[in-house]
């Protein structure tokens, strides 16, 4: 005779067994302005230098802690100058967290980090990342760089590119159009973080479910 009792109660089990042993091999990464990533990255004494370099070895259940610093993007320096306005993120996240074991990245308790850009943004999720959990962190973009004339020429070659009439041709200017943290997909977390000083936008998110709490733009 079929027992609906045990077959409940395998898959209470198997659940159960799934979510400990996610959190059971959950890892914590650590990431400082004076570490390197030749580090282990699994020690406040041993962090890396980059949080690409952290996030890009997260699975789910892993958080990765960023201590006091300023963290820029590659080239950072060149879109203020004007020498490439075309620099990119400061940290792009591709991996994706499951449902009970998000990737968290956020600040070491009491410190302070700054994520600092002149590019594409601060934080970008990739397409369809899902379970991630961000805060703790100030993000700032360079628009108190960005003089009238600069702006005014910028907006006349945006206007340029698009009626050009050529399809080789795009418009690019990242440093004109850098945004605070930004992507889309099905779920995410934003908590706890401050924007300022970005070109085009602080916070632009697309998700089915998405928390956004205490945050200051």
């Amino acid at each position: 005779m079929f027992n609906n009792n045990k077959v409940i109660k395998r898959h209470f089990w198997f659940c159960l067994s799934f979510l400990l042993s996610t959190n059971l091999f959950a890892v914590d990464y650590f990431v400082s302005e004076n570490g390197s990533n030749s580090n282990s990255g699994t020690s406040e004494s041993e962090p890396f230098l980059t949080i690409g370099k952290a996030m890009n070895l997260t699975s789910p259940g892993d958080t990765v802690y960023v201590m006091n610093g300023t963290y820029r993007n590659t080239g950072y320096g060149s879109g203020i100058d004007g020498s490439d306005l075309t620099n990119g993120n400061v940290v792009r996240i591709t991996a994706s967290g499951s449902e009970g074991a998000y990737i968290t990245l956020r600040n070491l308790e009491g410190h302070k980090p700054k994520i600092q850009f002149d590019g594409a943004g601060g934080i970008n999720l990739a397409p369809n990342t899902s379970y991630i959990i961000i805060e703790g962190f100030e993000v700032e973009g360079p628009s108190q760089f960005i003089t009238y004339d600069q702006a005014i020429a910028d907006r006349n070659y945006k206007i340029s590119v698009a009626e050009d009439e050529d399809d080789s041709t795009s418009y690019g200017n990242n440093y004109f159009a850098g945004r605070g943290i930004y992507g889309y997909g099905p779920h995410s977390n934003l908590l706890s973080k401050k924007c300022s000083r970005y070109p085009w936008l602080g916070v632009r998110l697309r998700f089915r479910l998405m928390t956004i709490e205490y945050n200051e733009v």
